[in-house]
């Protein structure tokens, strides 16, 4: 049986760099942030994401940049779930959208079996979509110890999402980010 320590280091040990630079105790941090927006999902859920960047001022070359995303999921059980996103997974996480819009699109007029593409972040952000037969949906959620899902019935949500990171990618390389 693991000890408290080990599970406790375990847990610490999945965090992301930009949670983690975030959760600094006895330092200065000098934290940058534009909050690129919310894509709404169905019954009032949503997924709201800020893009980060944050550096120590008396070091000054230590920045650390990525994204804060909440989802809200709602209705009778209702949660919210914040998870990171570091800026080197920010790529994969646009690449694997743009696959999933493609394969959406390609797979209007496809009968397909209980079908889902998903891919997920360290801090358990997960975006993704099913299908099937001709029914799409669309998700977006935050795991960890609780989970609170977004859902999409519509691909111009996933879309947004893409629209969203990217915007949010290209302003934390940009000389205001960083």
């Amino acid at each position: 049986m693991p000890s408290a320590s080990f599970l406790f280091a375990e847990q610490k040990a999945s965090a992301t760099k930009i949670e983690t630079f975030l959760s600094k105790d006895d330092t200065l941090i000098i934290k940058e942030s534009s909050t690129l927006g919310m894509v709404e999902g169905t019954y009032g859920s949503n997924v709201e994401i800020k893009a980060i960047a944050a550096y120590e001022p008396v070091i000054g070359s230590q920045k650390v940049s990525g994204f804060y995303i909440a989802v809200l999921e709602s209705g009778r059980n209702e949660r919210r779930k914040v998870v990171f996103v570091d800026m080197d997974e920010i790529e994969n996480v646009s690449k694997a959208l743009e696959y999933m819009i493609s394969l959406s699109e390609k797979w209007k007029a496809v009968r397909r079996i209980n079908t889902e593409v998903a891919f997920t972040t360290k801090d358990r952000f997960k975006v993704g979509f099913s299908q099937d037969g001709y029914a799409w949906k669309g998700f977006a959620s935050g795991s960890g110890d609780a989970e609170a899902v977004c859902s999409f019935n519509s691909l111009e949500d996933l879309k947004s999402l893409k629209s969203l990171i990217d915007s949010g990618w290209e302003w934390l390389k940009s000389n205001e980010g960083r």
